[in-house]
């Protein structure tokens, strides 16, 4: 498992804005009558971003997510309130706002705004919960375990159910939009499926062919090498790159810098 990443939510970082949130949601909302505030609010969904290893992307696995934003209240479980109960704010009777008609030369409106005697909860101050003054939410870390899929790429987003921001009354709770970024790898490199990475072999396996030790993804392997091999050639190892992709090794031939007198002279003997 890697190390814990800790991340925040993209769209809001604290209750405050949240509450600015609300308020622009208050906009369509007209004429309505008084109705709870926290059943009508929408749900939002959150977003947030992590880079996982190049392999971890490659293969799957698990990582923890230490995630920064508004969260249920624990003490007053998300209720608003010291008892649990709601005690409707005798200003709003319950609703969080106030609305207020208007007009002009051409037409009638309603204006609608936060109310600022409960500070849109729609809970009396006195029963406010002391932790998160009445709004049920709390800024705080969670950690989370999510599971990486087999062969994530960059950029790719996953959606985790019920992650993101806390549901209110009826409402569930919102998804997070995770935002994968892979790291690159100093070996290997992905194109579709396949892996490639290079290889560096002697000039007489490349020649003569033979075994050459390397490593794939999936652990180290024995690859065969056919004679004739020159620079630049790909060698297929079927099976060892992602979901059943290949992996290809690049080949490199290498040419000692320093021959010995028989070296040189076998040398000169098989050309």
């Amino acid at each position: 498992r890697e190390k814990v990443e800790e991340t925040g939510f993209k769209e809001w970082k604290s209750t405050d804005d949240i509450l600015r949130n609300y308020s622009d949601l208050f906009s369509g909302f007209g004429s309505r009558v008084n109705t709870d505030f926290w059943e009508e609010t929408v749900v939002q969904d959150a977003e947030a971003s992590v880079s996982i290893e190049f392999r971890m992307a490659a293969l799957g696995g698990q990582i923890s997510l230490a995630l920064s934003g508004p969260q249920t209240c624990a003490s007053c479980k998300g209720t608003g309130s010291i008892d649990g109960r709601k005690s409707p704010c005798s200003r709003c009777s319950g609703s969080g706002r106030l609305s207020k008609a208007s007009s002009d030369s051409s037409q009638f409106f309603t204006v609608t705004q936060l109310c600022p005697s409960c500070g849109g909860s729609g809970i009396d101050r006195k029963n406010h919960c002391l932790d998160c003054h009445g709004m049920g939410l709390i800024d705080k870390k969670k950690k989370i375990d999510i599971r990486i899929p087999e062969g994530v790429r960059d950029g790719q987003v996953l959606r985790l159910r019920g992650l993101g921001h806390p549901g209110r009354g009826k409402h569930a709770n919102g998804d997070l939009y995770l935002t994968i970024h892979v790291k690159p790898d100093s070996e290997f490199r992905r194109e579709d499926n396949d892996i490639i990475s290079d290889l560096d072999i002697p000039f007489w396996v490349a020649a003569l062919g033979g075994k050459i030790d390397a490593k794939t993804l999936h652990g180290p392997v024995s690859v065969s090498i056919p004679a004739g091999t020159s620079t630049n050639n790909l060698v297929r190892l079927k099976g060892k790159g992602i979901k059943g992709g290949n992996h290809l090794f690049r080949i490199a031939v290498t040419v000692p810098k320093k021959l010995t007198p028989r070296q040189k002279e076998i040398l000169r003997e098989f050309l």
